[in-house]
Order: C-alpha cells, then structure tokens, then sequence
C-alpha cells in the first residue's frame, strides 16, 4: 500500500492516458451497404457480409448525444413536440 501511496501521480497520469484512448477508439461504426464484389475504401472498413462502416470515436458519439438532448429539450420548451400521457 506504501509503494501505491507513493506514485499516485504516477497511477492518475496513466488512467488519464487510458482514458484518452478509450474515448478516441472507435465505439461505433456508421454502417453503409457496399456490395461484396466492391471494395471499401479508407476510412470505411468492412465489418460483415455487405457491409462497410466508418468508425466512429466516443469524442464523436458524446457530442451527438449532447446535440440530440439539446434539440429535443428546445422542442420540449418551445412546444414543437409533446410528451403524451398513458392511461
């Protein structure tokens, strides 16, 4: 426990690293259909069948996340939609 109490700079920069990466790593990928007779061309891959996908890092997820919940909490207020109730 001595040695962890010691280096807990050292501990919290390489989470931070850690973390930096798995934020930037792809998450998701944005699937488009390419035929299998074509091929896909950077930065879309071929994930299965005929399928391509650009990946999709979680910077670029987080940010559609805010954005949507954004957009829909101006409709919310401005009465462009409406939540309905269940009975």
């Amino acid at each position: 426990m001595l040695w962890i109490n010691e280096h807990k700079n050292v501990w919290r920069v390489a989470v931070l690293v850690l973390l930096l990466v798995a934020i930037m790593g792809p998450w998701a990928f944005d699937r488009i259909y390419v035929p299998s007779e074509y091929s896909c061309s950077a930065p879309f891959v071929r994930l299965e069948g005929d399928f391509c996908g650009v990946p999709l890092g979680g910077i670029t997820v987080f940010s559609f996340m805010v954005v949507v919940f954004i957009n829909i909490s101006v409709e919310l207020v401005t009465g462009a939609i409406v939540l309905t109730q269940c009975h």
